[in-house]
């Protein structure tokens, strides 16, 4: 999605869907204690770099800040279902946000066995 597109979504939809991914996004680089020492990396040396070399304000870093959030959440919105604010079970639609139809239904299939061995 263009972020155009996410900007004519509802200001109530854009707010829950980025509450959704913000949660998604977390969990899954916490999961991952490469993904979280890689975007920890990433981030200390963005800071020294806005601050140090770019001289910039916390205002500045603010603005970009909120644009690179627009940006990710733009691409992101996509992973979502057109439908997922109905969606009553988080974890599948955690699942259906990460892996797709595929991985929903290989998800659904394992939760079954565990809940009707």
């Amino acid at each position: 999605m263009e972020l155009e597109s996410w900007n004519q979504l509802s200001a109530d939809k854009r707010e829950k869907a980025s509450n959704l991914i913000t949660e998604f996004s977390s969990i899954a680089v916490t999961w991952n204690d490469a993904a979280q020492k890689k975007v920890l990396d990433i981030f200390s040396n963005f800071i020294s770099s806005c601050k140090e070399e770019h001289n910039l304000k916390p205002h500045e870093l603010m603005v970009i800040s909120k644009m690179l959030q627009e940006c990710s959440l733009a691409d992101l919105i996509e992973w979502l279902p057109l439908d997922f604010e109905v969606w009553k079970d988080k974890d599948e639609l955690m699942t259906m946000f990460f892996f797709g139809k595929d991985g929903l239904k290989s998800y659904q299939k394992e939760k079954e066995k565990i809940h009707n061995p």
